[in-house]
């Protein structure tokens, strides 16, 4: 049975784990541009972002059904632990993966760990702002993720 697109009216939990301020507030800016009832929630380390995880594991009602994991959090081999761990504790998660880095092999790490897309930020600012527009159109108003209560 598939799950219905989101009513503009419900709320919609999407968490953004990264260390680059105007990052977080550069998406969560597109983020209500796209849907104005969306709840946010940040991280801005690999320890954080698990905290959160379990925490909103407790209350249900609170679980993201959007990661956006910024590669530059951290040092990159814990960058890529954390993806890992978070895939085999939250297999249903939807993770969209940023980074700086956008070679083929970094992009092919992020979705052999389990990356659902991958997204190379863009040096220049208007770019990056046009490419979380679309990461906002798209996983907000387009994309049936994983626990969308149906209509």
């Amino acid at each position: 049975m598939k799950s219905a697109p989101i009513r503009p009216n419900q709320s919609f939990y999407v968490f953004i784990a990264t260390a680059n301020q105007d990052d977080q507030l550069l998406i969560a800016q597109s983020l209500r541009g796209s849907m104005p009832t969306v709840r946010l929630n940040y991280a801005q380390t690999p320890e954080q972002t698990l905290q959160c995880l379990v925490d909103y594991t407790a209350e249900y009602y609170n679980f993201p059904r959007l990661l956006i994991l910024d590669l530059e959090m951290a040092h990159r081999q814990l960058a890529w632990h954390l993806l890992e761990a978070i895939r085999v504790h939250y297999p249903t998660l939807t993770i969209v993966m940023t980074s700086l880095d956008y070679r083929s092999a970094t992009r092919r790490q992020a979705y052999t760990l389990g990356a659902h897309a991958f997204i190379g930020k863009s040096k220049d600012w208007d770019q990056w702002k046009e490419q979380v527009d679309g990461l906002a159109h798209y996983w907000l108003k387009l994309a049936i993720l994983p626990g969308q209560p149906l209509f």
